[in-house]
Order: structure tokens, then sequence, then C-alpha cells
């Protein structure tokens, strides 16, 4: 299994959640050098744990935040992003 990924602007927001839940990914993005996403990751895989809905909601949150941010700095750097990626954020402009 691949144990980092290398250019996340490739993925779509769910192809980065599943990545993070199988443990491909980190949060190097958002607050500092490194967010590891490890209690997250339990709270997710664990339904039955009592405010489930309130951690899944910060999960998914966290999930947007980290895969906009890592899509407008591949923006900004002048990568190319797919259209499947871009598609989740038709207000994010790329000049040509």
């Amino acid at each position: 299994m691949e144990t980092n990924i290398k250019e996340p602007w490739l993925l779509t927001r769910d192809e980065m959640a599943i990545a993070v839940i199988e443990g491909r990914y980190d949060f190097p993005t958002l607050g500092g050098d490194h967010h590891p996403a490890s209690n997250e990751v339990w709270t997710i895989r664990n339904p039955d744990m009592p405010n489930y809905d309130i951690e899944k909601i910060q999960w998914d949150r966290l999930i947007a935040q980290e895969h906009e941010a890592v899509v407008a700095i591949a923006i900004s750097e002048g990568k190319v992003v797919p259209q499947r990626v871009m598609e989740q954020y038709p207000n994010m402009l790329v000049q040509e």
C-alpha cells in the first residue's frame, strides 16, 4: 500500500478522506507542519461512539478545509488540477 500521497490535489475530497482513513495521508497543510489525523480516524471508524454525529461533522469540515487548501496551493504553484477536482470548487479561478 502506498504510504504517502505526494500529490493530494489530484484527489477528490472523498478520495482524500479515504486516503486519510487508510493512513496514506495526514494533514501537513493545516495548523503548521503536521496535523496527525489518528484521533479523527479512530472516531470515524467507531460510529457507535457517543457524539459520533458531532465528530463526523468536524471530520467532514477538516477534510474539506484540507482539500481546498491543497487545491488552492497547487493552483497558485501552477500545477494542473484535474477537472473532476475543480468541479468541487466552481468559485476557484484557474488562470491559464
